[in-house]
């Protein structure tokens, strides 16, 4: 079971962990090589455990313990960022940034909007590479639901970010997320290949 919570702090469990998930995102055999970068959490102490509580109870800002990063190759080059949050004396997976790039340029930057109770959200920005966007509904779709901001199993918001902008001659494809629980919440997706296959629905549309 690898649910996305973790009874460790250590960074080669940890790491190990969110390579497992990550692998499975993608449907590989062969382990994916990655590097894991310290963060700001602090050592486990009694403050810090009440400050656990109070983030738990009242939200607040959480202590990324590190950063495990994932240099993919196939079937598209992409950058994959996963943040460790510190939770107690474990952890949990918290934000996660993606990146790519694609040959195609662009004429100016695109965000994608914030959740929208009724509606998919819209690219704005740009009107040339916006309107291209916009006009591809299921895109629309599948990045709106892919860009999630809140992560139930483990009380985290976080703002939207789903940007594709001009990057020396091409185009720069970045995005955050949070993780996804399935399986009755036993297990945990990043959705790297969902990624994959939106930079690849973007560079066909633009």
């Amino acid at each position: 079971m690898n649910n996305g919570a973790y009874m460790s702090q250590d960074p080669a469990v940890l790491g190990s962990k969110v390579e497992e998930v990550v692998r499975a995102d993608l449907g590989l055999n062969s382990a994916v090589p990655f590097e894991v970068i310290s963060g700001n959490g602090k050592t486990l102490d009694a403050g810090t455990m009440v400050a656990d509580l109070a983030t738990h109870v009242f939200g607040g800002k959480e202590a990324v313990l590190m950063t495990v990063c994932f240099d993919v190759q196939q079937p598209r080059p992409v950058c994959v960022q996963v943040g460790l949050n510190r939770q107690g004396v474990g952890s949990h997976i918290g934000s996660v940034l993606y990146s790519t790039k694609i040959a195609k340029p662009v004429s100016g930057e695109v965000s994608l909007e914030e959740p929208k109770m009724f509606g998919a959200s819209k690219f704005v920005g740009d009107s040339a590479v916006a309107d291209k966007l916009n006009a591809n509904k299921d895109l629309l779709k599948r990045a709106g639901k892919f860009a999630r901001t809140e992560c139930p199993n483990f009380k985290l918001k976080a703002p939207r970010l789903f940007q594709v902008k001009p990057d020396n001659g091409g185009t720069l494809i970045t995005a955050t997320s949070l993780a996804r629980s399935y399986a009755l919440g036993l297990k945990v997706s990043l959705d790297v290949q969902e990624f994959i296959d939106l930079a690849g629905m973007i560079e066909a549309s633009l």
